[in-house]
């Protein structure tokens, strides 16, 4: 549901309008009102537990157009610690992406060969796994990206143990592989061939051969070790207490469970009113 009043941006307004619209299609496609019941299930997972904190909001602080222009980490170690919270996380990474995507597409003028965003997306096989022959049908935001991001100036860098655990679409679309040592026999020797993939079995920690589309040769890199490394500039961070506090005043959770909102639109207890933010 587009619109450009920012009051019905929230999800109170949008679940409130994919129920009116069912009820209106029901009439005539009485089926409706089970891919309504559909929608609501699928939905469960974005607005309950801990995807809720994100997702479950009338107000948020999260912005993409003031991610454009900053250096971001997002710490989602949590999700991916824990199996329950595993697809929340890809849900998570993938919505992100989407906003991303979207809002570069959005912006007819960039078209740039140069990088202008660069993501680094660490245990890609949760972001960006491998498809089963029954998830075909499945495309991610990740894969998108990799596609059509470059010519938006979007560069993706994917970290994972093993290439064979995420997208082909991603592996295929890389311009350039970097194959650390102690990979698997199978994974070197799709890589690359004869004794590069030999080599592979018995490369020494802290290097690294890469494969590049523009080059028909491999480089072989010694990595440095970060741990030596001193840095002479500082950078500036506001207090922790101010960070706190802008956070918290662009930041207003829906106190009132998915669920229980749910049922009371099912059962028409619901007023637009209540859906509509200030």
């Amino acid at each position: 549901v587009v619109s450009e009043d920012y009051s019905k941006k929230n999800p109170l307004y949008f679940l409130y309008r994919i129920n009116n619209i069912c009820e209106e299609l029901s009439t005539e496609i009485p089926s409706a009102k089970y891919t309504l019941h559909a929608i609501f299930n699928r939905l469960k997972i974005l607005f309950s537990g801990v995807s809720k904190e994100v997702f479950w909001v009338t107000k948020t602080n999260l912005d993409i157009r003031e991610l454009m222009n900053k250096n971001v980490v997002f710490d989602l170690s949590y999700f991916s610690s824990k199996e329950p919270t595993k697809k929340a996380l890809w849900i998570l990474v993938n919505v992100l992406l989407r906003y991303l995507y979207s809002y570069l597409i959005g912006k007819t003028n960039i078209k740039e060969e140069k990088p202008r965003i660069f993501v680094v997306l660490e245990e890609a096989r949760y972001i960006a796994p491998a498809i089963r022959k029954e998830e075909t049908a499945t495309m991610y935001a990740a894969e998108d990206l990799a596609v059509l991001g470059r010519k938006y100036g979007v560069s993706l860098c994917f970290v994972t143990q093993t290439a064979n655990s995420i997208s082909r679409d991603i592996v295929d679309n890389c311009g350039t592989i970097f194959m650390m040592g102690d990979a698997p026999s199978e994974v070197a020797k799709d890589m690359f061939t004869g004794a590069d993939a030999r080599y592979m079995q018995i490369m020494p920690p802290r290097e690294a051969l890469v494969k590049m589309r523009t080059k028909s040769i491999l480089t072989h890199l010694k990595l440095i070790d970060l741990n030596k490394l001193t840095s002479k500039t500082r950078i500036h961070e506001d207090s922790s207490e101010k960070i706190v506090e802008t956070m918290r005043s662009t930041y207003k959770p829906i106190k009132e469970p998915y669920e229980r909102f749910i049922r009371r639109l099912i059962s028409r207890e619901v007023t637009l009113a209540e859906t509509l933010t200030e």
